[in-house]
């Protein structure tokens, strides 16, 4: 036994030595929790709301998330990838002013964008809907957005994990608080947008906006924009779909089995983030080996870490569901056939952001458009007959053709192999 313990104690020196593995330690650990107090709300959320309540939330919440994608101006790529490979001296004044760039347009989107879905939303039903009240979270997401991926550009994943932590922590602390002195109806479902904005009051603070200075980005923005807009719709068009051929009752079961398989995926999510600023340094300097390595030892991390995530969620799951109520019981199918698509983005690694990091990112863009078309075409043919488990179906088809496109492009172009197989088969270098 003491040996055993020497043996651990070692290997785990080993890891946390390591810098992408420790931070991906400690980004799994918060995001971790984050998750947490994501499945925390929603299950407070289907405590609080009728489920026809319920789905007008979550149909809010996605077409903000959605309307994000676009008014966040492909920042999630191209922020990373111009702070990464800045060359030059004041690398974090550069950093702030690049945000502070994209700030400006994007918060005046966001109000003519909300302003927009509010008189829409008026007219269709002579009052605000939840849907509308959810929807106004686009604002303080964009701006949280722009910041977070500032923060990943400049290599402070602890920072940005800890304010997705504080806004996740904030939402629950609300949602108890209108759960035990059973506030008014519409206020739970405004909850997260109240969370949101607390965080970017403490993040854009007063002596940044007194000296505020801007400077565009290096590089297009349209590729970036483009990727980020389609892959955006694709996670949110399913939401779309089944508002046209279904109710907010299947959306209410849907969005409860989308927070649940989402956690399968979280350990790639952290990886990304870790890697995304890592991967353009080695690019720059054509060192396709060392790249090779990061690839590798990710994969490793990714596979130890996602196997007991996987055995643990399709234990419980079927139970879990059940807390929410029994209307959420048909939710545990979908959440079976999303989470498929989860294990195949987890398979294949992090091939889109290996490419969108390098020069390839308009060939992630087309390959997302396919995608995305193809998502739409099944969810047309199978949300009439089958509702949630229709639209869990196309996403999940959607998510295996773009990795295995992917997946064989970063083959060819840049000779690497990001997926699980390369701890299995050795592969000769392609020529």
């Amino acid at each position: 036994m003491g040996i055993y313990k020497v043996l651990i104690a070692y290997k785990l020196k080993q890891f946390l030595v390591d810098d992408i593995a420790r931070n991906t330690l400690f980004t799994l650990i918060i995001r971790g929790f984050s998750s947490l107090c994501g499945l925390i709300a929603f299950f407070l959320l289907a405590r609080l709301l009728s489920t026809n309540k319920m789905g007008m939330f979550v149909f809010g919440y996605g077409m903000a998330q959605l309307a994000g994608g676009f008014l966040a101006l492909g920042t999630s790529g191209l922020l990373p990838k111009t702070i990464g490979q800045f060359q030059g001296d004041n690398k974090a004044q550069y950093a702030l002013s690049t945000r502070n760039w994209f700030v400006v347009r994007g918060f005046a989107l966001c109000l003519l964008v909300a302003i927009g879905f509010g008189i829409l939303n008026y007219y269709r039903n002579s009052t605000f809907t939840p849907a509308f009240w959810a929807f106004l979270f686009v604002i303080p997401y964009v701006l949280f957005q722009f910041h977070n991926n500032m923060l990943i550009g400049c290599k402070h994943i602890m920072q940005a994990n800890w304010m997705r932590l504080a806004q996740q922590l904030l939402w629950v602390l609300f949602l108890v608080l209108c759960y035990l002195f059973s506030w008014h109806e519409n206020l739970p479902i405004f909850a997260v947008t109240i969370a949101s904005i607390i965080v970017v009051l403490y993040v854009y603070k007063p002596q940044q906006i007194s000296s505020f200075k801007m400077a565009k980005p290096i590089g297009s923005i349209f590729a970036f924009l483009m990727l980020s807009s389609v892959n955006i719709i694709n996670s949110r068009v399913d939401l779309v779909l089944l508002k046209f051929f279904s109710n907010n009752h299947q959306i209410a079961i849907y969005g409860v089995a989308l927070q649940w398989s989402s956690i399968i995926s979280f350990v790639l999510v952290a990886i990304n983030s870790n890697i995304m600023a890592h991967i353009a340094d080695i690019y720059v300097n054509h060192e396709r080996e060392k790249l090779q390595a990061e690839l590798t030892h990710c994969v490793k991390i990714i596979f130890y870490l996602t196997i007991p995530i996987l055995v643990i969620l399709c234990i419980i799951g079927k139970w879990a569901f059940i807390l929410y109520g029994k209307d959420y019981t048909a939710s545990y199918p979908v959440f079976l056939l999303l989470i498929i698509g989860q294990i195949i983005n987890v398979i294949f690694g992090s091939v889109a952001s290996v490419l969108m990091m390098t020069r390839y990112a308009k060939i992630v863009a087309y390959t997302m458009l396919a995608a995305l078309c193809i998502n739409i075409l099944l969810g047309i043919l199978l949300a009439p007959r089958y509702s949630a488990a229709g639209v869990a179906t196309a996403v999940t088809m959607s998510f295996i053709f773009w990795n295995i496109i992917l997946y064989f492009i970063v083959r060819i172009k840049l000779n690497v192999d990001t997926s699980i197989f390369s701890l299995f088969f050795k592969r000769k270098l392609l020529l």
